[in-house]
């Protein structure tokens, strides 16, 4: 059913945001931690965006369809974060998918959410700028403090 490709691919989306937890965690805890933070900080919004989805497609009469999906996306990150914590990798292979992740991470958020942003708002500009400089600051003070 075309009507679950959404909500579904948020799900793979979420199992791959916990694959890279657990990469992280197998290249050290500040990596691991660092990452987790980062997932944690947009996972919230991609459990919500697959309840919408759910109920916007399969009418609100499916409340029950749209709880299994959302507990299937609230147990993909532990199922990612355990493969990747488990999988045999050699370093250099791991730091090249830690890497790949990161390039996705940051190609997405400057290359398209953020301009979609300022397209849209204009005028905000500049606050999105102070907010995407702040980001930047707490990822530096989360290294600063974990050293």
């Amino acid at each position: 059913q075309l009507g679950l490709l959404g909500p579904i691919s948020l799900i793979v989306h979420s199992t791959l945001d916990g694959l890279a937890i657990g990469l992280g965690f197998r290249a050290g805890v500040e990596v691991g931690l660092l990452v987790g933070v980062a997932v944690l900080a947009h996972d919230f919004a991609d459990g919500m965006n697959v309840v919408t989805l759910s109920l916007s497609l399969s009418g609100s009469g499916h409340l029950r369809r749209a709880r299994v999906l959302l507990l299937l996306d609230a147990l993909a990150p532990p199922v990612g974060a355990a493969i990747g914590t488990f999988a045999q990798l050699a370093d250099p292979i791991l730091g090249f998918l830690l890497a790949a992740f990161s390039g996705v991470f940051l190609a997405v958020g400057a290359g398209h959410l953020l301009p979609e942003a300022q397209h849209r708002r204009p005028g905000a500009s500049p606050l999105l700028v102070l907010l995407t400089v702040l980001g930047a600051a707490l990822v530096l003070a989360v290294r600063s403090i974990l050293g």
